[in-house]
């Protein structure tokens, strides 16, 4: 699949899953664009025409993996009534993506050479799922907006590591999934039980 007979479209869809698997692969970025290049059989100017440089590249890789994830449902499950619900759910859709395709998407968004050139579609999405749940969590359980924001980032480092653990082949997925539902439902019961001792 490499030379000059895919059509764009075609063409930009090997690169970004190429790009997302060597980004996974390696652990961190910069991913160099040399060797995106060999591993598609084309020249770098080509993956410069599709994406402009290395954060159009990252920014299109985040981009088709949020669609996937919504297209899997994420954000109804983050929306479900009941919050033990919403955030297994969550995190088994999130899970089951990492273990599948890697953890390119976490590796983006904590770069720091990304952190002020992610796309807006990256940055709404994120803010718009993370931002939900937290403004759940701190609903729920009374909590300020920073530790709204740290039980969400604790809650989300969850899966994030049995994704990779299972992309990686030292975690089975369907342990993986039960192994992280487990400590999401602890998280929550720790902050339930905080609620409960919490004076008015």
């Amino acid at each position: 699949m490499s030379g000059s007979r895919m059509s764009g479209p075609q063409r930009r869809a090997q690169l970004v899953g190429l790009a997302s698997r060597g980004v996974s692969e390696q652990g961190y970025l910069p991913a160099p664009l040399e060797n995106l290049a060999q591993r598609a059989g084309v020249s770098k100017p080509v993956i410069y025409a599709h994406f402009g440089d290395a954060a159009g590249l990252y920014n299109a890789v985040l981009e088709d993996g949020l669609k996937a994830l919504l297209a899997a449902g994420l954000e109804t499950a983050v929306a479900r009534p009941n919050i033990e619900d919403a955030a297994c759910e969550a995190a088994e859709i999130f899970l089951r993506f990492m273990a599948r395709e890697g953890t390119a998407l976490h590796i983006i968004y904590r770069d720091g050479y990304m952190v002020g050139r992610l796309s807006p579609f990256a940055t709404a999405t994120r803010n718009r799922i993370l931002g939900g749940l937290a403004r759940r969590l701190r609903s729920e359980f009374r909590l300020t907006s920073s530790e709204a924001i740290a039980a969400v980032n604790l809650m989300l480092a969850l899966p994030e590591e049995g994704g990779r653990l299972a992309f990686q082949g030292q975690l089975a997925e369907e342990r993986a999934v039960l192994v992280c539902r487990e400590l999401v439902l602890g998280c929550l019961d720790a902050l339930r039980a905080r609620d409960v001792v919490q004076p008015d």
